[in-house]
Parts: C-alpha cells; sequence; structure tokens
C-alpha cells in the first residue's frame, strides 16, 4: 500500500536529486581534490597499487582515509576516467543524506508532526 507520507518522501528526494544534478558539467568546478582523486583511482586501476591509507593533510602524519577514493572507482570507469564522474558519486550520497534527515528527524522526535519533518527534510534536500 502506498501512504501519502512515502510520495511526499519521494517528492522531496525527487526535488533533491533534481538540485544536485541540474546542469552538472557547468556547474563543475574542477580543483585540485578531483584532480587528486582521479590520480588516486588511476594508480589502483592502471598500476594495481591499493592503499590503505589516503592521502597526507596540510597537518603532518594526519592522512584522509581512501574509503571515498574506493568509492569512487566504479563511477569513473562508467564515464572511461572521465573527471565528471566524480560528480555521481556525491549526487548519490547527497540523496541518501536528504532521506537520513528525513527518517532521523522522524526517529528522534516522534512527537513532532510530519509537516515539520518534512519541511526540514525539504531544506536540506539542494544542499551541496
Amino acid at each position: 500500500m502506498f501512504k501519502k507520507n512515502n510520495f511526499i518522501l519521494i517528492l522531496i528526494l525527487a526535488i533533491g536529486l533534481f538540485l544536485r544534478s541540474w546542469h552538472p558539467l557547468q556547474l563543475f568546478q574542477y580543483g585540485h581534490d578531483n584532480d587528486l582523486s582521479g590520480w588516486f583511482v588511476r594508480d589502483i586501476l592502471f598500476n594495481h597499487h591499493l592503499r590503505l591509507i589516503g592521502q597526507e593533510t596540510s597537518s603532518h602524519g594526519i592522512f584522509i582515509g581512501p574509503y571515498f577514493y574506493y568509492l569512487q572507482i566504479p563511477f569513473y570507469l562508467l564515464t572511461r576516467l572521465d573527471p565528471a564522474g566524480s560528480l555521481l558519486l556525491p549526487i548519490i550520497l547527497g540523496i541518501f543524506a536528504t532521506w537520513s534527515v528525513y527518517n532521523l528527524v522522524f526517529i528522534t522526535s516522534p512527537t513532532l508532526n510530519l509537516a515539520r519533518n518534512r519541511f526540514l527534510s525539504l531544506i536540506f534536500s539542494p544542499k551541496f
């Protein structure tokens, strides 16, 4: 049975998906992080150099975990190592985060009405 709450949740997720993926290539800002993730993925795929720690941060001895880079591998393969492939993972993670906000607000405070829950997730949905 399809409930009205599910329809509104799907509508909020669709709004978030549309706003996150609207003209992605025109709004794509290629920077150092994208360059680094591209080299990291290329090094894994072509040189077979699997890493247990990621890139070192500006603080000596502190490293970024490699999980985000490993999650980007299928998207880089899907786009044939085009840097635009790095746009797909944040879109998917953003939709998941919107769904999480919707459910987290409902679980942590069930006394709140559904209108407030929907409003909070609708505000969160277009954020990058």
